[in-house]
């Protein structure tokens, strides 16, 4: 589906979106949706009017098995290098866990996570916050921990485009990613007030319809993050004299 100037949604996911990003004369794929994604990928790549030889790259915002489930096939498809963070890129090789929550539901997200979990693959270029992206230098690497703990999303400062992976989600209305899928919230509630505090009129969410075009998006990212405030201190122990 096209969303944005040179900007695709892969149609027929529902687990997680997958981004197509145009570089001019190839694309860039943003996550890659859990196992037995790559044909609606390819799919939605061949109606955007590329090859699969013209992926550029296979960009990673994090290491959850909804985000990269399908991420060996579509490498061998296309022969794209992988890039993600330091961190994420640990788990995508095999080094660490898939990133989970703590505690026992983090434990249980760990089980089912690692069940679906697909073979370890080189990661060839890191991404750092303050970077750009391979074959996409307008776009900024923005880290955005918390969801995981290296989770990394990319923005547009011309356009005003955010690709904000987990960071915030559109399910319900516009959120942070649920706690049972989030490795440390209160990092997580940092990442969404300083994605706030960019300029945003357009952006892709991890799950959930994009939003293109609305002048008020970070004043309703904004919103989002006072909420989490007011949570957070509605949530703190009383202190008695």
């Amino acid at each position: 589906m096209y969303i944005d100037d040179g900007i695709w949604l892969v149609d027929q996911l529902s687990a997680s979106n997958v981004y197509i990003v145009s570089t001019g004369g190839g694309a860039v794929i943003v996550d890659t949706g859990v196992r037995g994604s790559t044909p609606a990928i390819l799919n939605t790549l061949h109606h955007a009017g590329f090859t699969p030889q013209q992926v550029r790259a296979l960009v990673i915002t994090h290491a959850h098995v909804d985000h990269i489930g399908s991420l060996p096939e579509l490498q061998q498809a296309t022969g794209a290098p992988i890039c993600a963070s330091p961190g994420e890129a640990a788990a995508i090789e095999g080094h660490q866990p898939i990133p989970h929550p703590p505690g026992i539901h983090g434990l249980l997200f760990l089980a089912m996570s690692s069940a679906t979990r697909p073979q370890p693959v080189a990661v060839q270029h890191l991404l750092h916050p303050g970077g750009s992206i391979p074959h996409l230098p307008e776009w900024r690497v923005v880290g955005t921990p918390g969801h995981t703990p290296d989770h990394v999303s990319f923005y547009h400062p011309e356009r005003e485009f955010l690709l904000a992976g987990d960071a915030v989600v559109q399910m319900g209305g516009l959120r942070r990613s649920p706690w049972i899928f989030t490795s440390h919230m209160p990092t997580a509630k940092a990442s969404v007030a300083l994605l706030a505090g960019l300029r945003l009129r357009s952006a892709g969410w991890g799950h959930g319809q994009p939003i293109v075009d609305d002048a008020t998006l970070s004043q309703r990212l904004a919103e989002v993050a006072r909420r989490d405030r007011s949570q957070s201190i509605s949530a703190r122990p009383l202190k008695w004299n």
